[in-house]
């Protein structure tokens, strides 16, 4: 389906969760596709980097998947930055604002994504005091 995504290995033949995050998902290892092609400028790194930022906004949006998990205690109900919301936000941002030859059209897709992401990260802040707001995670 043109994306490229990891399965959580402890979950057998379910693939119907992935690692999402920078520690150990596409917006970490992307790194290497991106760090590949500037050196040796092959389409294949490019278009690994595209399948990974499309399997990213496939699974985080536009439920927010990893803010707001199926069940209690989903497995990403994460804000951080390295294996929650955080992580897949600076990711979308990072492809959407680098100087790699992307389409305009993907790289805005994917400044919409990490906006939704942000916008998410501020809704789930509660109120402390009159001092201000906490974000749990």
């Amino acid at each position: 389906n043109g994306t490229l995504l990891l399965p959580h290995g402890e979950q057998g033949d379910d693939l119907s969760r992935y690692y999402l995050g920078w520690c150990g998902g596409a917006p970490g290892w992307s790194r290497l596709f991106v760090r590949l092609w500037e050196l040796t400028r092959e389409a294949r790194w490019l278009r690994a980097l595209e399948e990974a930022t499309l399997g990213v906004m496939a699974v985080v949006l536009p439920d927010l998947a990893m803010l707001l998990p199926t069940g209690p205690h989903g497995p990403w109900r994460n804000l951080g930055q390295c294996c929650g919301v955080a992580g897949a936000g600076s990711f979308l941002l990072g492809v959407a604002t680098s100087q790699l030859p992307l389409s305009v059209a993907f790289k805005a897709s994917a400044m919409d994504g990490a906006e939704k992401l942000a916008d998410a990260i501020v809704g789930h802040a509660v109120a402390v005091g009159n001092e201000g707001r906490a974000f749990p995670s």
